[in-house]
């Protein structure tokens, strides 16, 4: 009912205010205009520079997502393990090319590879080197950054299988590089405790498709996942540096939302998207679970565990 609060929700939704036809007649109309042209141009002004900010993060976040899924899809090449501690890999720079990886061991006994491990390590290096890109990275103490790349190198792989599945492949089941289904086969687990597997592997993909994630809001709501200061153990410092670089990432994931759908829309929209951080933190807390259960079973039974150095350092931390 008041005039004032309707035509403030009209400019809020995007009405020129200037480009009313109706003639000004009175000093105070003429003022008034006057001072609604000064701060459309302050929003337009602001309106570009958020515009500028949004689309240079999803310029980077694209390339280095392009570099991270090459790295995961290549694997480790053939008659080569990497057996290198995550210690080791932090030392040095980030390294998106399999064939330039340094340190890597040669198989002696060709056994075959078996492939859902080799892509799963590889889809953990991959979020090891993305994590070494972000700019607040050389500002942690060498504990936070090992302490927060244990935690949040699995959501990143998690979250890198959901995407390849959903938005390269357009498949409703969890897929590999390979095109494989993951969970077909995963150590000595019976066919029914298998089958309950495969469904918690499904959970971030199926989270994603229900919402409609796409391809942008993915890279957004990784890179906002991976920064994550409440990591347990982090000091107060390192909590402030990963904090400050998550709320940009946030700010922008807020702006996209804003920009596709409006400007009373996109806050819930945003809203829906953080929601799925649960569900991906449940997830990789059930994988580390299952991972460990399987240890466990094999010091008691004839099956085998390969150890695999960065794989075994995430899963058990």
């Amino acid at each position: 009912m008041c005039k004032a609060c309707r035509f403030s929700k009209c400019v809020e939704v995007g009405m020129d205010p200037t480009a009313i036809r109706a003639a000004v007649k009175t000093a105070e109309g003429k003022f008034l205009l006057n001072g609604v042209s000064r701060k459309q141009k302050i929003r337009s002004g602001e309106m570009r520079s958020n515009n500028d900010f949004l689309s240079n993060m999803i310029k980077n976040l694209s390339y280095l997502e392009e570099k991270a899924e090459g790295l995961h899809f290549s694997a480790i090449p053939i008659g080569y393990e990497d057996l290198r501690t995550l210690s080791e890999i932090l030392q040095i720079g980030p390294e998106f090319d399999s064939y330039r990886i340094q340190n890597l061991t040669p198989i002696l006994d060709q056994k075959p590879r078996v492939i859902c491990m080799t892509y799963m390590h590889s889809g953990l290096l991959a979020s090891v080197e993305s994590s070494k890109t972000f700019e607040f990275y050389s500002k942690l103490s060498d504990e936070g950054k090992t302490i927060l790349i244990k935690h949040v190198s699995l959501i990143g792989s998690i979250m890198m299988s959901a995407s390849f599945s959903m938005h390269l492949r357009k498949s409703d089941v969890l897929l590999m590089p390979d095109g494989s289904v993951y969970g077909n086969k995963v150590g000595c687990m019976g066919d029914e405790l298998l089958e309950q597997y495969k469904k918690e592997l499904q959970k971030t993909l199926i989270a994603f498709m229900r919402n409609n994630v796409d391809r942008v809001e993915y890279m957004l709501l990784k890179a906002i996942l991976m920064r994550n200061p409440s990591v347990a153990g982090l000091s107060s410092e390192d909590r402030e540096i990963i904090e400050n670089e998550r709320n940009l990432y946030g700010r922008a994931l807020l702006e996209y939302n804003i920009l596709q759908y409006g400007i009373l829309s996109g806050p819930g929209r945003f809203g829906e998207l953080i929601a799925i951080n649960s569900i991906i933190e449940t997830q990789s807390k059930k994988q580390k679970d299952v991972y460990l259960w399987i240890k466990a079973s094999s010091d008691k039974s004839n099956c085998s565990h390969p150890p695999k150095y960065l794989f075994d350092e995430i899963m058990d931390s």
